[in-house]
């Protein structure tokens, strides 16, 4: 049983890769907790001057992207105690004192975002770039994502009530389009994509891009078009400005000699054909029936049929590996839905079937951080309480002492073994907090089959929310195994 410390139960799922992960956590913490201690003493400015670097040094990596910027603050960090020593001050001095120094001459030198460092520069449209280029290229350059559109905040009382002189970001961008436009000293190259990766429907490019394009058009025309009217020269000095590239890397068309003539090795043989056909995929599965499944391998398979399929004979499965570890939400969540109601309702209802104490196990899961947080949680707790408690005399009133039942039952040349819990006098009772399905009933019905076949003269039951209830009366041994075994040979 966890200790609660300072209404928070501790996490107790940590393995793995989790658990490395936490020890980094863990030493993180012990590190900040050391110059937190550190920090808060006031120091003379001799013994200041390494704090920076040891600071650095236990928390930063240094790459080519931060290095420039750690150099800066160590820089700045020495400049400011240099000044004080030469002062001759020799008094303590706090850490706040120096911070607000530092923050203050960090704020004034702008650390160089490494523009131009190379032949090749990228980097985003900004103002006070428009520096002449042998070659500009603007890629990605999509309707709706160029103009940028931005969402007003709600607070933006200017978005609402525009007047004349008030900054447009629409402009801005037109803009910025037309400096890199006059950037460009030799060859200027706009691209966009033209087909959507999803359903290959049609997307069109930037309205600044197809201005631009029937500016051109309508002004200029290709030499020995002279005779020609004015939409088809407009045309053929489209056809002449856009190129139309391949979706695939492969395609044949990327090898034909030219300017867009491409050079990957690796695509070669795929485009020149060269590669050997696969085998026919849709092929007869080779499948062996099991001497022995399980009880619950027969549940799980009935439950969801196609995905077991998939899962058991094509080796798939369907899982997200966020969904095998369990993680809260980044937001406090207000209700509860899904999973992570039911796991709290299964809880409470065998809480109230035993008679235990529920408040006990709210202060659990509240300290789990598993409730809405604050009178949120509490409402949704008496809500489920409520529901759970009816639930829960249903239950109560048709309960019997119980006892597990194994099982070892041959059946159309397979053999089901497993457990059966709670098997009363009059037969199998269950509950469930979910509501009235097909997938409850079919688990109920595969445990009564198992159950008659094996000798048992009971009733089946399972008690579900909102009065839902699936009942199976008794059935003969041989009328049980002959229904079981329909449900073998479905398998899998």
């Amino acid at each position: 049983m966890a200790i609660v410390f300072l209404a928070v139960l501790p996490y107790d799922e940590s393995s793995g890769l989790i658990a490395e992960l936490v020890g980094h956590l863990a030493s993180l913490l012990m590190q900040l907790n050391i110059w937190r201690r550190g920090l808060a003493q006031e120091r003379p400015l001799e013994e200041w001057l390494p704090v920076c670097r040891d600071m650095l040094n236990a928390f930063f990596l240094p790459d080519a992207e931060t290095e420039a910027a750690m150099t800066l603050i160590e820089q700045q960090w020495q400049a400011i105690i240099a000044e004080g020593l030469g002062a001759q001050y020799g008094d303590a001095v706090p850490l706040s004192l120096l911070r607000d120094e530092l923050a203050q001459r960090l704020d004034q030198e702008r650390i160089s975002q490494r523009f131009l460092a190379g032949p090749v520069n990228i980097c985003t449209l900004m103002p006070m770039r428009s520096i002449p280029f042998k070659v500009v290229c603007l890629l990605g350059m999509n309707d709706g994502v160029y103009p940028r559109q931005l969402a007003p905040l709600g607070f933006d009382l200017m978005s609402q009530k525009p007047k004349r002189g008030d900054r447009s970001r629409r402009d801005d961008d037109r803009y910025l389009f037309l400096e890199a436009l006059i950037s460009a000293q030799q060859k200027l190259y706009i691209s966009y994509i033209g087909r959507s990766i999803q359903d290959n429907s049609e997307r069109f490019p930037s309205v600044l891009v197809q201005e631009l394009i029937d500016y051109i058009g309508q002004s200029h025309y290709l030499p020995g078009d002279e005779a020609l009217n004015c939409d088809e020269s407009e045309a053929r000095v489209k056809a002449h400005l856009t190129c139309l590239h391949t979706r695939m890397p492969f395609d044949p068309q990327n090898y034909q000699p030219g300017e867009r003539q491409s050079y990957a090795r690796e695509w070669l043989p795929a485009a020149s054909q060269a590669g050997k056909a696969h085998s026919e995929f849709v092929q007869p599965l080779p499948f062996t029936l099991p001497e022995t499944v399980p009880l619950e391998t027969l549940q799980r398979f009935w439950a969801h049929p196609v995905r077991a399929f998939f899962q058991m004979r094509l080796q798939v499965n369907f899982r997200t590996e966020d969904s095998e570890i369990h993680s809260h939400p980044d937001t406090e969540p207000f209700i509860l839905e899904g999973l992570s109601r039911y796991q709290i309702n299964q809880q409470l209802l065998n809480a109230l079937v035993e008679q235990d104490d529920a408040e006990r196990l709210f202060r659990r899961f509240r300290a789990a951080g598993d409730l809405p947080y604050g009178a949120f949680g509490e409402i949704f707790w008496e809500t489920q309480c409520q529901e759970m408690q009816q639930l829960a005399d249903r239950v109560i009133a048709c309960r019997q002492p119980g006892q597990s039942m194994e099982i070892d039952l041959a059946c159309n040349g397979v053999q089901i073994t497993g457990w059966l819990p709670q098997v009363q006098p009059d037969g199998l009772l269950r509950w469930r907090p979910s509501l009235l399905s097909v997938a409850q009933g079919m688990q109920l019905w595969l445990e009564h089959l198992v159950y008659c076949a094996s000798g048992g003269n009971g009733e089946s039951r399972l008690f579900l929310r909102k009065d839902g209830e699936w009942r199976f009366p008794p059935l003969a041994a041989e009328q049980a195994l002959h229904y079981l075994s329909q449900l073998i040979e479905g398998y899998p």
